[in-house]
């Protein structure tokens, strides 16, 4: 009884401000183009990815010259205050209006309404962290630590164990704990296709030590401790007391390249360009959406009833259908007698091992390999060419070539 007095309480007091100010937009349109671009800040992926390809499109001139664009935070939350403080020096340097925290409400309502009528469309900035036209490559990259914030990084380092100059790679795994504890009330398990276990990573980070890296296991809140390995050059920062925000960027920000799963903090990295491997990725078709230069492999979708595993031209379709009608959701893998397979401890190190050697220089793509690779993506681009027209994204090779049989 008490929450729904609030809601007309709210509903009494933000509907006639909304009306204004929607129709404030509409008569002010032939002088000005006035557009909402509400700023999601309680999911890292987007609020990284998101804000990165709108500055980048704009830079790109893809935006409307007479637009003035109100920029402001989806919500009180957010999961990185470090986000907010170098979020807020690239939007001083751009014409846009910022309002404070405070008007975020009202915007969001208004925003919302308007979204529903269909002739004020052009007052909603269309947004996402999928590079769709390619223009990441392009554009610089936005945020940047300012002089005391790097030495405040270089020090943090050290306090790690890091002499000066060293290299370190990052690792994560996704699981349930960080949207769980945040959102209690919340049932996530929708998306636990996407979570993988960080002890399939370990070969892969002890051979990253072996090659001179030091190795940050990601994340903010995690379920699962790394395994005990005495190598200190492995640091399970999650369950490090010297963890905050400041750090999480930092080390995404400068890492020589990062091992993820499809998770929202493996996008700083990869719409930071910095070089990126996906592994135990789902669904397939969402890997067209990224930049260049970076690595992949999937996991496996098992048939049940015919007990094999799906070639990837079967696991292509089934999922890009999926993506299509809106079913990102695990429950539809289960009920369709799917199930879906991490990739091993040796695929993950062999793919890391193929990255290294790629940032090295001393890769060797052979012939053979150019070959399944060009037959793995012509079964992608078959379903949607615009999507990996001259894309360089590559599926990892001593995968690829272990998996052949799923390309027939």
């Amino acid at each position: 009884m008490i929450s729904t007095v609030k809601r007309l309480l709210k509903y009494i007091f933000y509907q006639p401000l909304v009306l204004f100010l929607t129709l404030l937009v509409y008569l002010l349109r032939p002088f000005v183009l006035i557009r909402f671009l509400p700023i999601v800040t309680h999911r890292i992926g987007h609020f990284v990815g998101n804000v990165e390809m709108y500055f980048c499109e704009r830079d790109a001139g893809m935006h409307p010259k007479n637009s003035l664009d109100l920029v402001f935070y989806a919500g009180r939350n957010s999961c990185n205050k470090q986000l907010n403080v170098m979020w807020e020096r690239v939007l001083k340097g751009y014409k846009l209006i910022h309002p404070p925290v405070l008007f975020s409400g009202i915007l969001m309502r208004t925003q919302s309404y308007i979204s529903k009528i269909p002739s004020m469309a052009v007052h909603i900035v269309k947004n996402s962290d999928s590079d769709d036209s390619r223009i990441l490559r392009l554009q610089k990259v936005h945020l940047a630590f300012t002089d005391d914030e790097e030495r405040k990084g270089r020090e943090a380092l050290k306090s790690f164990g890091l002499p000066d100059n060293a290299e370190f790679v990052c690792i994560f795994a996704r699981d349930n704990a960080y949207l769980s504890t945040l959102f209690p009330k919340g049932n996530w398990g929708y998306h636990d296709y996407r979570d993988a276990d960080i002890r399939n990573y370990m070969d892969a980070a002890v051979e990253m030590t072996r090659r001179g890296y030091y190795v940050f296991r990601m994340g903010a809140v995690m379920k699962t401790p790394l395994p005990k390995l005495n190598n200190p050059m492995i640091i399970d920062l999650p369950f490090s007391d010297k963890r905050n925000d400041f750090i999480d960027i930092y080390l995404w920000m400068k890492c020589r390249f990062c091992i993820a799963s499809s998770a929202g903090p493996a996008v700083i990295p990869l719409v930071l360009r910095k070089p990126t491997v996906f592994v135990n990725w789902l669904p397939l078709p969402y890997i067209t959406h990224w930049n260049d230069d970076n690595l992949f492999i999937p996991k496996r979708l098992f048939i049940r009833r015919l007990n094999r595993d799906a070639s990837f031209l079967e696991q292509n379709l089934f999922e890009a259908l999926s993506v299509n009608i809106g079913w990102r959701n695990s429950s539809e893998y289960y009920d369709t007698g799917l199930e879906f397979v991490e990739n091993t401890p040796r695929e993950i190190l062999d793919v890391a091992i193929e990255m290294d050697d790629r940032l090295k220089g001393v890769h060797v793509t052979g012939q053979e390999d150019e070959r399944l690779q060009a037959q793995f993506w012509g079964m992608i681009t078959s379903l949607d060419e615009t999507q990996v027209l001259g894309r360089k994204f590559r599926v990892g090779s001593k995968y690829l070539t272990d998996h052949r049989g799923r390309l027939g």
